[in-house]
């Protein structure tokens, strides 16, 4: 029996972690892990990708730094005001 050891928490470091990109990225794997969002649109949730054994959002972890000061609330407030790509209760 081959068995496949995943770690229980996998870590995502972001550079730039309070840009669009970034905060939209934790937005949407908070969202999907918390059930307020599905997983359409993403390439992993696509054949072949979903027969893959890729590591769930469920157990990625986000840090990281960036240059400027903010907090990711504010960075995912920011997104949503001037591109409107998160809802508002997200």
């Amino acid at each position: 029996m081959n068995t496949i050891h995943r770690p229980a928490r996998t870590g995502v470091w972001l550079v730039g972690i309070f840009g669009d990109i970034a905060s939209t990225l934790i937005a949407g794997s908070l969202a999907i892990k918390q059930g307020l969002a599905s997983k359409t649109g993403m390439v992993s949730a696509l054949k072949p990708f979903d027969q893959l054994t890729l590591i769930s959002t469920d157990a990625l972890v986000f840090g990281g730094l960036d240059v400027k000061s903010s907090t990711l609330l504010h960075a995912i407030s920011e997104v949503y005001r001037n591109s409107r790509t998160l809802p508002p209760g997200l």
